[in-house]
């Protein structure tokens, strides 16, 4: 995320209440006494749980138990405000959460939940519905998205303590995500009075108002803006060219029915998220997302790399890409997305670093764990996706395994010069796991899944049981040179079921995978060549399971420094099969 510098923000909604007091005339006369801090609002946070349905959340750890401080209950973030001197909450996380409510019908929760944080409040992924009745702009992040809410926008001013702010006022607001809700009609004229860095209004039903958007990201510095999946058409505004965006990534624009002038064209090219191709995403139909999408997929034009989708329970996803780095090395990412009606998102793949027989490189300091790139994938037919790929070149920073940085709270703009690419490819379905749907049973489908060893973690194998009754077998781990690079491999593999009840400490099923693969050569973005990669015969791997969820795997390789060797196994996902009568 791309945070907008707040450096006035601690202390703003104080600053403000005593601006607005004191030109209501309703100021203190006493002048300098000095005020106790005040206490932690208790009774706010009590009023929002309940009206939430807290009993009801996922994680309620902490909540309402007076023997636990509320800065150590769950989703709650204290921070010492140097500014005046007491302990404040700077911000609220309760992302999917299974909070329920309704803003807007004067309970605690339409009241006073915005004025909680100092900083932010994360409620995304939940089933919080009605109107929205005001925008927190005095919050650095807001993240309402993938809720239930429906309505119009409101203002900009609307919801401010007393009276209208001055047309210079300063909004703290540097990150709105008001995405996958119900949103309708047009963005207010007025949100010209905002300054937000990443503004994200995606899968709503909005259909007017888009110079209003671009108003509110201003001439800000490497911004970003998100209007896709929404109801707009007619000719792009000229207004946008006088945004200062990322380019590559810094716009999206797609599945509504919008065009654009020539002179703008160019432009657009340059920061829109795929490239000179955006209207490739306008004006086109989907089809909706089922269980028959799990299964490998890939570029034509870019044979040598792809990803896997695995439906999960709960409409999530999980996703592996495989293929290059910008200096040529093997690279994967992984990140379980959400499932919506037509299309898979997964804002944040991770990239990892490690070793071979070790996994993971962890210290007390930090973990080799990174966002590194984004997807999206949308369906356009049975077996088509239109993929959008973005890629985060870290090149010109610290070395991940050497970053003294926490890789998952590093900032989206480090210290250091990052730079973005991204592309949009049609890709093909190269295979479809057995028993996604009905019609392509195996009696070895419950093998499909992502599995791993518990004293290696950070990699493991990605199984496709295919309905032909053989197994597609990925194995994500590292090299073993002590670089701390990524390293995969695949192959095609035999399954073996055991007959009939087998014996204690015997293996229920096998699969045999004769020559693993360790494809090289690639490259990320346009310098792709499918020509050049060379497809490494990598040695052999057998797995073997003793139940659902457990088991075991033996590999010998034809690479010296890779070995021979073998670990346990354990079952991390199962996928989402068809449900058959």
């Amino acid at each position: 995320m791309l945070d907008k510098p707040i450096a006035n923000a601690p202390g703003l909604r104080i600053l403000l209440i005593s601006a607005f007091l004191v030109a209501a005339g309703l100021g203190s006369g006493s002048g300098n006494a000095l005020s106790p801090p005040p206490p932690l609002p208790e009774d706010r946070l009590v009023a929002f749980y309940q009206a939430t349905g807290g009993d009801d959340w996922f994680n309620n750890d902490g909540w309402l138990d007076p023997n636990i401080p509320i800065c150590e209950w769950y989703g709650v973030t204290c921070r010492n405000n140097t500014d005046f001197g007491f302990i404040e909450i700077a911000e609220i996380a309760l992302p999917d959460n299974n909070l329920t409510g309704t803003i807007g019908n004067g309970d605690a929760f339409d009241g006073d939940v915005f004025d909680i944080p100092a900083v932010a409040i994360d409620l995304s992924g939940n089933r919080i519905e009605g109107p929205l009745d005001r925008i927190p702009f005095w919050l650095g992040r807001v993240d309402l998205s993938r809720n239930l809410l429906t309505g119009p926008l409101p203002a900009a001013r609307d919801g401010t303590i007393i009276g209208t702010p001055p047309p210079d006022f300063f909004s703290a607001l540097g990150q709105l995500n008001l995405s996958s809700n119900g949103f309708e009609g047009a963005i207010p004229e007025d949100w010209e009075r905002f300054e937000i860095q990443e503004l994200d209004l995606s899968g709503n039903f909005l259909d007017g108002g888009l110079a209003s958007a671009f108003a509110a990201i201003g001439e800000l510095p490497a911004s970003r803006i998100d209007v896709a999946d929404n109801g707009f058409s007619g000719t792009v505004p000229p207004e946008i060219t006088d945004l200062s965006l990322l380019e590559a990534v810094g716009l999206n624009l797609c599945w509504n029915a919008l065009d654009a002038d020539q002179e703008i064209d160019e432009w657009l090219a340059a920061h829109h998220v795929g490239g000179e191709n955006w209207r490739d995403c306008q004006n086109r139909s989907r089809l909706p997302v089922d269980t028959a999408i799990s299964g490998s997929w890939f570029a034509p034009e870019r044979s040598g790399e792809g990803v896997s989708f695995h439906f999960l329970p709960g409409d999530s996803a999980l996703l592996y890409s495989f293929g290059f780095d910008l200096d040529g090395n093997q690279m994967w990412m992984f990140e379980i997305g959400n499932v919506f009606e037509t299309h898979i998102e997964w804002p944040g793949l991770m990239e990892t670093r490690g070793d071979f027989g070790a996994g993971l490189r962890q210290s007390e300091e930090s973990t080799a764990l990174r966002v590194t790139g984004a997807l999206r994938a949308d369906r356009l037919g049975p077996e088509t996706f239109q993929v959008e790929r973005e890629f985060k070149d870290w090149r010109g920073c610290p070395p991940l395994e050497d970053s003294t940085e926490p890789g998952l709270e590093a900032p989206s703009v480090p210290p250091c010069p990052v730079s973005f690419l991204s592309d949009r490819l049609e890709h093909r379905q190269l295979t479809r796991l057995a028993g996604a749907s009905c019609a392509n049973r195996h009696p070895a489908q419950w093998l499909s899944g992502a599995w791993f060893g518990t004293d290696r973690s950070g990699e493991g194998f990605l199984i496709e049981v295919i309905p032909d009754g053989r197994a597609v077998v990925y194995w994500f781990t590292y090299m073993p040179d002590g670089s701390g690079r990524q390293a995969w491999m695949m192959g095609v593999g035999d399954i073996e079921l055991a007959s009939g009840q087998a014996d204690p400490g015997q293996p229920v099923a096998r699969i045999d995978v004769e020559k693993m693969v360790r494809p090289t050569g690639g490259e990320f973005g346009p310098g792709f060549d499918p020509a050049a990669i060379e497809r490494e015969v990598w040695g052999r791997v057998r797995l073997e399971f003793f139940d659902e969820d457990g088991g075991e795997v033996a590999w010998e390789s034809d690479t010296e420094a890779f070995g021979i060797g073998g670990h346990s196994l354990a079952r991390l996902t199962r996928p989402r099969l068809a449900v058959c009568q």
